[in-house]
């Protein structure tokens, strides 16, 4: 019985001590937004690799705006508006540089896309976009 007892003990204290040991989620309140309603997600980890899968989120939503935005669009663009809205939002709370967006954004796109998806995107997000590629390495 004893042993059994023990046994118990250290599976409790190996399960404790083991698994993840990923950060605790930053809790973030997404306001609401026309139709949709406001939510509250879990945003966790903060590592090189996020920021990467951020960024990544954000320039792929993007080049879906630039391709269903605009007067030769076949549907419109909201998917990938809040998609990039997401992956700011997640970007920020983390706490990544703006100027690895800058880099990556100019890389992956051309002075006249930049201008045309600053035009694209609310207001509120030009002055960050517009400091990410002001950051960005010579």
């Amino acid at each position: 019985m004893r042993y059994a007892f023990l046994a118990v003990l250290t599976c409790f204290l190996v399960a404790g001590c083991g698994g993840s040991h990923k950060r605790a989620g930053h809790i973030e309140v997404i306001p609401s937004d026309g139709s949709f309603p406001s939510v509250t997600v879990t945003v966790s980890g903060n590592s090189a690799a996020d920021c990467a899968n951020d960024i990544t989120t954000f320039a792929d939503n993007a080049h879906q705006v630039l391709l269903h935005e605009g007067p030769q669009a076949a549907y419109p663009a909201d998917l990938y508006f809040l998609g990039i809205r997401d992956a700011f939002r997640d970007f920020q709370v983390r706490g990544c540089q703006l100027s690895l967006l800058g880099e990556t954004l100019a890389q992956r796109f051309t002075a006249s896309q930049l201008r045309a998806l600053i035009t694209y995107l609310p207001s509120t997000a030009e002055p960050p976009l517009r400091a990410g590629l002001a950051a960005k390495s010579p």
